[in-house]
């Protein structure tokens, strides 16, 4: 995100696309599929023109890896001494354009601890570098811009929809810090290590307690400690035109707005925000995610509308 806020970009590989119709239809044939075989690249610049904002979401049957590289298609992620550098090649859709261009980042701190988003253990999100900066270069659309960055990553044993309903997420960019708060709500009360334990409610009685919310909130300084945060207030910012709400959470200052919506989807939204944390304004990174929405039929319809999906 360009240090004035109105430029963004935005990269995510994946290997085993959460958003795939195909991946999803052989997870449920059960054996025989692999996550590489279902390799996609997110690409979603948001410039401050028209002209300047554009989007990819393009699914690859095939990615090759080596120790410090990975491609997918024509993109690829690569280790360069002290940096990240990504080379990203995307066509767009449904109307075509291009992304194509490079992205450096070069973190103030590399961070290697996975954390658990769920009791059971099976899905982790690890933040691996919460704070750092960036050089975007790219040639299409013609966009330049430095500024604040960040990179993490997840993983999972099973789909995102299986276990939560919903998450939100922010990270918010401080004069010391940066401040990271996860918000999940499990889909069933989580029993064991690798056991889920769904509730029964006999007829007659009073309905299950919804799970509560698991939260991870953590402040990340410039000399490489990692402090869980004390209790945050809640707050929801406006809902989408989709009708999508977005919880957040904030210290108390005042209450946190929404500056600009940068994704307006049916089951996601991510947005530029204004919120107190640490007894400061900070200019944060937003997401909020609805899986009860992204499992409705109507939904999972639409997405061949918005992604490609190409031989290797």
């Amino acid at each position: 995100m360009s240090d004035d806020g109105r430029q963004a970009l935005a990269l995510i590989f994946m290997l085993g696309s959460v958003f795939s119709p195909r991946y999803a239809a052989a997870r449920a044939r059960g054996a025989g599929h692999h996550p590489l075989d279902f390799a996609a690249v997110n690409a979603a610049v948001y410039g401050d023109s028209q002209a300047a904002r554009r989007w990819s979401l393009t699914e690859r049957c095939g990615a090759s890896r080596a120790p410090d590289t990975l491609r997918v298609g024509n993109s690829q992620l690569r280790w360069e001494g002290d940096g990240l550098c990504v080379a990203v090649d995307e066509r767009t859709a449904p109307f075509p354009g291009r992304i194509r261009g490079r992205v450096t980042l070069r973190a103030q701190r590399w961070h290697g601890e996975p954390r658990a988003l769920d009791e059971a253990g099976r899905h982790m999100w690890w933040p691996i570098a919460p704070g750092g900066r960036a050089e975007v270069e790219l040639e299409e659309p013609r966009l330049r811009f430095e500024g604040t960055a960040y990179l993490d990553a997840n993983t999972g044993d099973r789909g995102l929809e299986e276990d939560f309903t919903s998450w939100s997420w922010l990270r918010a960019v401080g004069r010391r810090d940066v401040r990271v708060v996860y918000d999940v709500v499990p889909r069933t009360v989580p029993g064991p290590r690798g056991v889920a334990a769904h509730s029964v409610v006999a007829a007659g009685s009073a309905p299950a307690t919804p799970p509560a919310p698991r939260r991870l909130a953590l402040q990340f300084t410039d000399q490489g400690a990692t402090t869980a945060l004390g209790p945050l207030r809640a707050a929801s910012l406006p809902r989408t035109r989709w009708g999508l709400t977005r919880p957040v959470r904030h210290d108390g200052l005042d209450p946190p707005r929404v500056l600009r919506t940068l994704e307006d989807t049916p089951f996601y939204a991510r947005s530029l925000v204004d919120v107190g944390l640490g007894g400061e304004r900070r200019l944060a990174m937003h997401e909020s995610l609805d899986l009860e929405r992204f499992r409705a039929r109507w939904v999972r319809a639409l997405l061949p509308f918005r992604m490609r999906t190409v031989p290797r």
